[in-house]
């Protein structure tokens, strides 16, 4: 249930036997000016919410919104980050793994086309210099063309 802020320091208080005045020097106010707040005549700045929060171990986020709720039941930060950092590494393992499947795939093909792409041009260059070989040179044409007489 949705409480104010004074209620709920009040209970913590009590629960904890620390006196007005302690809270009230804590936060650098007269006793009557805290008992204010904690009845809800006056609002609690946010400097004072934080020095009581941290002084009574509960969270000043939930005090804001009227809950109570104690920092031991909130979870560990530094085991949170931990835990972040591992799945982090998990993924960048996994980003390593598929950049070398990607590069060896890659790789593959690309030798291939390397290998078609010379293959072409090796047969480009044969057929541009057979037609660069003046007729009488080229041993074929002059078959050719000998067969060709001889077939006329």
């Amino acid at each position: 249930m949705k409480r104010n802020c004074g209620e709920i320091i009040r209970q913590v208080r009590e629960e904890r036997g620390i006196s007005v005045k302690a809270c009230a020097s804590l936060c650098a106010l007269a006793p009557e000016e805290y008992t204010k707040m904690e009845n809800g005549e006056r609002a609690f700045d946010h400097s004072e919410l934080v020095l009581l929060s941290n002084a009574f171990g509960i969270s000043v986020s939930a005090l804001e919104e009227g809950y109570l709720v104690y920092k031991k039941d909130l979870p560990d930060l530094e085991e949170l980050v931990n835990k972040l950092l591992e799945k982090l590494e998990e993924l960048e393992r996994g980003i390593i793994r598929i950049r070398a499947v990607i590069d060896e795939t890659f790789s593959k093909e690309h030798s291939e086309v390397k290998e078609n792409e010379i293959s072409e041009e090796n047969a480009a260059r044969v057929v541009e210099e057979t037609e660069a070989i003046p007729e009488t040179e080229n041993p074929e044409i002059e078959e050719e063309r000998s067969e060709e007489l001889c077939l006329k």
